[in-house]
């Protein structure tokens, strides 16, 4: 079932052709994992439904409401963390295979992580990330950090994927070139920036972070303040 802000009808008929929400978000969705968040509009989906725009605003209040219910389906490609293994090896395992999923589908990460908390799949992706940090800490506030941090860092690694792939991955920086006084430090070191393996610095970043965030840890308590004594009054 589709769970989504701006849902106006779960049904609509057109002529003798039932259609409902959960059909026109599977269409978004394969739209999605096709040719990009960018492509969804109420024409796009209503063409690949096989209907008319205005019959979609009966199912979806706005454009913008079609475009999470698409996005929200298409998510759902995401697999949830294996159940096996220490939390560490399951949050790279997981990263890994989740960047691979989200690199070719361009905006689908952007859109995941600026609108999960409104949308189902997002919210399962992170419920599923809290699980794992769970088997790590007891601790509520630090399940959620670990979880929003592996989540963040994991979807803005697929961003900077789509971004290099748009680039062509240049092998110049140059904006450096035009200038290169303002930046010396890549001006000298231009060839080793631009021969970064993306896919081993995005697994090392996330192992230094890792690394912190499951850091045994070991609570301090505040130290004793000493019982105050009061000492006798003497005559002067």
């Amino acid at each position: 079932m589709v769970w989504m802000v701006g849902l106006v009808s779960s049904h609509v008929r057109y002529g003798s052709q039932r259609i409902n929400v959960g059909m026109i978000a599977a269409a978004g969705g394969r739209l999605v994992r096709r040719e990009g968040v960018a492509a969804i509009t109420m024409r796009s989906v209503a063409a690949a439904v096989g209907t008319t725009p205005m019959a979609l605003y009966r199912c979806f209040e706005s454009g913008e409401a079609l475009r999470q219910a698409s996005v929200d389906h298409a998510l759902r490609s995401i697999r949830d963390p294996s159940p096996d293994g220490t939390p560490r090896r399951r949050f790279i395992a997981w990263a890994d295979q989740t960047r691979a999923r989200l690199r070719p589908v361009d905006g689908l990460a952007a859109a995941c992580l600026a609108d999960w908390p409104e949308l189902r799949e997002g919210c399962r992706v992170m419920e599923r990330l809290v699980v794992v940090a769970a088997d790590h800490t007891p601790d509520q506030s630090e399940q959620v950090a670990i979880a929003h941090a592996v989540f963040s860092y994991t979807l803005a690694g697929s961003i900077a994927d789509q971004a290099a792939f748009r680039r062509r991955r240049r092998t110049t920086l140059p904006a450096v070139q035009r200038a290169p006084r303002i930046f010396p430090r890549l001006a000298r070191m231009q060839a080793e920036v631009t021969r970064i393996d993306s896919s081993h610095e995005f697994l090392h970043g996330l192992e230094q972070i890792l690394d912190g965030l499951l850091a045994p840890t070991t609570r301090r308590t505040p130290p004793r303040t000493p019982p105050r004594t009061t000492k006798p009054l003497t005559s002067g």
